[in-house]
C-alpha cells in the first residue's frame, strides 16, 4: 500500500515536470528562433536489498528542427538554412543562436533584439555610418550573401561565420534562445549551411502538439490524484479496522 503511494508522488513529479516543459515551450512560441524542449523517461532495473526494482529516470533534450521562415523588410534580418549557428557577445560571454532578428544600434554594431553584437571575421560586425543614415545621398546598399558575406555597394565589407559542432545535440541551452558549446566539445565554422537575407527563422514550437500534451498532462495528473485519494482512504480503513483489535 505504502508503495502505491510512492509511486503516486513519482507520477505527479514526473507529470508536473512534464507539464512545465510544455508550459515553457507554449511561453516561446513566438520567439525567433527558439527550439522546443522534449521531455523523456528511460527506465533500468537494479536491485535493492535483493529485490529486482525498476527505476524510471528523466531525460531533456532539444528539437533542433528547423523552424519556418518568415519575410521582413530588414535586411539585417538573417535566416539560416542548415544546422549551424550565429555566434554572438551577449554581457562579456560568446554564445551560439538560431534568432537572426538582427539591426543595427546607434553606434552601427550588429545586435539583436537582446543587445547581443553579432560575430564576424574582423571581430564584432560594424557597419560604417554612411551604411545606415537616413541621408538619401549617402545611401549604401548593404546585401549578405548566403554565405554571410557582408557587401557594401558591392565591395566586401566583412563577413558573418555560422558555427556548429559535430552533433548539435551536445549543446546545452544558456536561456531562453541561446546555447553554449561543452568545454569538451569543439565549435568550429559550419561550411554547409548558408545564410537568406531579409528572413527570420521562426521558433519550431507546434501549438497543437504541446496543447495536446497539455491536456494529457492534466487528466494524466488529476487520475494519478484520485489514485493517490483511493489509496489514502484505504490505508485508512485498514489502520482503523487493526486498531480494533
Amino acid at each position: 500500500m505504502i508503495d502505491r503511494l510512492i509511486h503516486t508522488m513519482q507520477s505527479l513529479q514526473r507529470l508536473m515536470r512534464s507539464q512545465e516543459v510544455t508550459a515553457n515551450n507554449m511561453a516561446n512560441l513566438n520567439t525567433p528562433g527558439y527550439k522546443a524542449d522534449k521531455l523523456f523517461y528511460h527506465s533500468f532495473m537494479e536491485k535493492v536489498d535483493g529485490e529486482a526494482v525498476t527505476k524510471v529516470i528523466p531525460g531533456q533534450t532539444i528539437n533542433m528542427e528547423q523552424g519556418h521562415f518568415e519575410s521582413t523588410s530588414n535586411p539585417y534580418d538573417l535566416a539560416i538554412e542548415g544546422n549551424g549557428f550565429f555566434q554572438v557577445e551577449l554581457e562579456g560571454q560568446d554564445l551560439l543562436t538560431r534568432n537572426g532578428r538582427f539591426r543595427l544600434d546607434a553606434d552601427g554594431y550588429m545586435v539583436n533584439e537582446q543587445g547581443a553584437y553579432v560575430h564576424g571575421g574582423n571581430g564584432i560586425v560594424h557597419i560604417p555610418p554612411m551604411a545606415h543614415t537616413n541621408m538619401a545621398d549617402n545611401e549604401v546598399n548593404v546585401e549578405i550573401m548566403k554565405d554571410g558575406t557582408i557587401m557594401l555597394n558591392g565591395l566586401v565589407h566583412d563577413k558573418i561565420d555560422l558555427m556548429t559542432v559535430d552533433r548539435v545535440e551536445q549543446l546545452e541551452r544558456h536561456s531562453t534562445g541561446y546555447f553554449t558549446a561543452p568545454p569538451n566539445v569543439g565549435l568550429y565554422v559550419d561550411e554547409e549551411s548558408s545564410m537568406l537575407q531579409g528572413y527570420y527563422e521562426a521558433g519550431n514550437v507546434n501549438a497543437l502538439s504541446e496543447l495536446t500534451d497539455m491536456i494529457t498532462n492534466a487528466t494524466m495528473f488529476e487520475a494519478q490524484q484520485n489514485a493517490m485519494t483511493t489509496t489514502d482512504e484505504l490505508l485508512s480503513r485498514a489502520t482503523n479496522t487493526l486498531g480494533k483489535f
